[in-house]
């Protein structure tokens, strides 16, 4: 399986490439047919907004953990708290 790191240059090197066609496109204009070129410049628009996309959500998931590590410490806590005596006076305690 490849590293977090190997997966994000392999997109910044498509990026890369798709930006290129995308130049190619727009400077040989005449190379092209009207329609396929327009199509084939949506399509790398399209291309690289996806791979930013990817990008963005393989970092999600370590937020997410970090997040899932303290919410379940919170919970630890609170169910520790619940095990002590509730204090005197106190109208909530069980």
């Amino acid at each position: 399986m490849k590293s977090k790191r190997q997966l994000e240059r392999e997109a910044v090197r498509r990026i890369a490439e798709l930006q290129k066609q995308r130049e190619w496109l727009l400077k040989h204009p005449m190379r092209v047919e009207p329609e396929l070129r327009r199509a084939a410049i949506c399509w790398t628009e399209i291309e690289v907004a996806d791979i930013d996309r990817q990008i963005k959500n393989a970092i999600r998931p370590g937020i997410a953990s970090q997040l899932r590590t303290r919410l379940k410490a919170l919970v630890d806590a609170i169910i520790a708290q619940a095990g002590l005596p509730a204090k005197k006076g106190d109208a909530h305690g069980t």
